[in-house]
């Protein structure tokens, strides 16, 4: 396998074989080279289970596959591989990388066990993303309050895009993420983009790391995606905006299930987020930060349902309206379903749960 993908030229596909190939060697893949399980006769596979019939076992060398800039990956299962550096599975450098119809486990690295993406458009869909973890992890931080963590390490997907200007967004759609579920501070999705770029996140299943997306710059577009049983947040935004983030599902991620901070502006809709008496925070708002929070099913948080940060005559009210707040009566004060703090106006509760 690694003589072919590097006598590739750019244009070329690369065919593997149904089967198993044990400890490939770290395979560098150059530009323009895409990398397919099938023959020439039988270029596509069924994907259906989250097993692919191809599968490529790492020889703990490198990455499996480090992409030099354009490259496309489908149809394989990238396993067992234990490196010191980034991203074990998939290291990109450059480029426009798409990764689908696959199966990413057992990676640990230093950082973005699963995928490490600097400098590059990553797309991901149809691709499970399992049992993968950070090594040697040295970080400062306090467990409960999110908002003291400097960036974290990754233990799923590092996608960083400095200083690189593309009309490219990011898009990860119908991909299960699921953390190790142990101990220490991990990040299932990081994504960082010029300010002008967007983020596209659709129908992803993320479970069990501390906290499970941070977006950092750029445009947000959240569609159904359901993100639960974090340690800590659930998507914790930073100098983001949201065009869109709607028909998600947060449940039970146990401190916050979102957190806006450092001018973020994100309008929440249509979403449910379950906090099952185990999650503090519904929605977390700082002083700096603003949203439009409405027709949303917000309940069972011990401590406030939404959250405005800061004191004072220059802090805005949160418009939090149209909500259920898990009481017909609407939220505590002047109701008894989920609390909100001051400068939050909770007006024209809904008197049935939407459902979402």
């Amino acid at each position: 396998m690694a003589p072919a993908v590097a006598a590739a030229q750019p244009g070329e596909t690369v065919f593997i074989a149904a089967g198993t190939y044990n400890r490939e060697p770290a395979m560098t893949v150059p530009s323009g080279v895409h990398i397919r399980a099938g023959t020439l006769t039988l270029p596509a596979q069924t994907f259906t289970d989250g097993t692919c019939a191809t599968t490529i076992i790492g020889s703990n060398a490198g990455p499996i596959f480090t992409c030099l800039g354009d490259a496309q990956i489908c149809g394989v299962t990238l396993t067992s591989n234990k490196i010191p550096g980034e991203g074990a599975g998939v290291r990109a450098n450059a480029g426009i990388v798409a990764i689908s119809n696959s199966c990413l486990e057992h990676l640990e690295a230093r950082d973005g066990a699963a995928v490490f993406a600097t400098g590059t458009t990553l797309s991901l869909a149809n691709t499970m993303v399992v049992d993968f973890r950070i090594l040697d992890a040295h970080f400062t931080g306090n467990t409960g309050k999110s908002d003291e963590f400097s960036r974290l390490p990754v233990d799923g997907i590092l996608a960083v895009n400095p200083g690189r200007q593309s009309s490219f967004p990011h898009s990860m759609a119908d991909n299960d993420l699921a953390g190790p579920d142990k101990a220490g501070l991990a990040i299932g999705l990081f994504e960082e983009s010029q300010e002008a770029e967007t983020v596209d996140l659709a129908r992803n299943i993320i479970t069990r790391h501390t906290i499970g997306v941070h977006c950092s710059l750029g445009d947000t577009d959240f569609e159904g995606n359901e993100i639960r049983d974090m340690r800590d947040t659930g998507i914790l935004f930073s100098h983001a905006t949201g065009r869109l983030f709607q028909a998600n599902h947060l449940i039970q991620n146990r401190v916050y299930q979102v957190q806006l901070q450092e001018e973020s502006d994100v309008d929440i809709v249509e979403t449910r987020l379950d906090g099952g008496g185990l999650s503090r925070f519904g929605i977390s708002v700082d002083a700096t930060s603003d949203a439009f929070i409405g027709m949303n099913d917000i309940y069972g948080h011990t401590r406030f349902g939404v959250e405005k940060l800061g004191a004072g005559p220059s802090v805005v009210t949160l418009q939090a309206i149209f909500n259920w707040w898990g009481h017909p009566s609407g939220a505590n004060p002047p109701g008894s379903g989920d609390k909100i703090s001051a400068n939050v106006n909770a007006a024209f509760p809904r008197p049935a749960a939407f459902g979402w």
